[in-house]
């Protein structure tokens, strides 16, 4: 049982347009050309497709039940068709990125979706971790780029771009009752404090890490639900917050000299590994996020 590309695309265009002149104008042949197309398909699966009168032509049942799968073996046609062009190209075939997870947020999705926009036929991962887990998984090449918040230092064999920076707030559980106005860096000592886990590592932990009393966590998602369960005070991105400080969950408050809390990110990748064009349309989309 034989049965040619040919024959499924003029099937499957016969049942879209509803006729054969109206099939053979859509993929530019001749109506007597789509016609014995469909009926040699027909001869070759045994089963009636169409029913044919002087005026109409109707799709049958067992057309119906066949239509889906001639379909999906023209999709698979084309998937495989694009993946040739995309070897003959010499596009990369896959792609690992590892991400902060505390940078989660629509515009770098974003960036991810724009790798396949430009690329269809690639493999795409995405790996999200704390800042060091982005490090490991580059320097052990489980990741191809990365993307995290900044540190004080870099590690060897990874070079580095600056990329968006954002703001970054105190919250408070939003039961507690504050002080009117900021209060003293002496009273902000003697408030337990949650800190993000990795800022233990680096050098800005002293910048992060403001109280006598300070608990962990290795999630910025965490962090926000333990500020409104009263766990503590937090240093957090504003859009890691946002709807929780607008549920009235977490509150914001200031400090006296109020220190910057401006964050920062930076794209990483192996100083050994060339940025290939899957690589470079995420960086380029990463580079184009504004500042918040």
């Amino acid at each position: 049982m034989p049965v040619s590309i040919e024959q499924l695309e003029s099937f499957v265009a016969t049942a879209d347009k509803g006729s054969f002149r109206a099939a053979a104008a859509s993929l530019g042949k001749h109506a007597s050309t789509i016609s014995v197309a469909v009926a040699n398909l027909e001869i070759d699966l045994g089963v009636d497709l169409f029913n044919r009168t002087a005026k109409s032509l109707q799709i049958t049942s067992q057309g119906q039940d066949l239509y889906q799968y001639a379909k999906m073996v023209l999709a698979e046609r084309d998937h495989l068709e694009a993946k040739a062009d995309s070897l003959l190209r010499g596009e990369p075939q896959k792609l690992t990125i590892a991400i902060d997870e505390a940078l989660c947020i629509p515009e770098v999705v974003q960036a991810c979706a724009e790798v396949l926009n430009h690329q269809p036929q690639i493999s795409l991962n995405i790996m999200y971790g704390d800042p060091n887990q982005v490090v490991a998984w580059l320097l052990a090449n489980r990741a191809d780029i990365g993307l995290r918040l900044s540190a004080a230092s870099l590690a060897h064999g990874l070079s580095m771009d600056d990329a968006f920076s954002f703001e970054g707030v105190r919250v408070t559980n939003g039961r507690q009752k504050m002080a009117d106005g900021a209060i003293s860096q002496l009273q902000l000592r003697q408030m337990r404090q949650i800190a993000l886990s990795y800022v233990r590592d680096e050098k800005i932990g002293q910048l992060h890490s403001q109280s006598n009393h300070v608990i962990y966590a290795n999630s910025v998602g965490g962090v926000v639900k333990m500020v409104a369960a009263g766990m503590g005070w937090a240093i957090l991105p504003r859009f890691s917050c946002r709807d929780a400080l607008e549920r009235g969950e977490v509150q914001e408050f200031y400090c006296e000299d109020e220190a910057n809390l401006k964050w920062h990110t930076e794209l990483l990748w192996p100083t050994d590994k060339p940025l290939n064009s899957a690589m470079k349309v995420f960086k380029d989309e990463i580079i184009a996020i504004p500042d918040m």
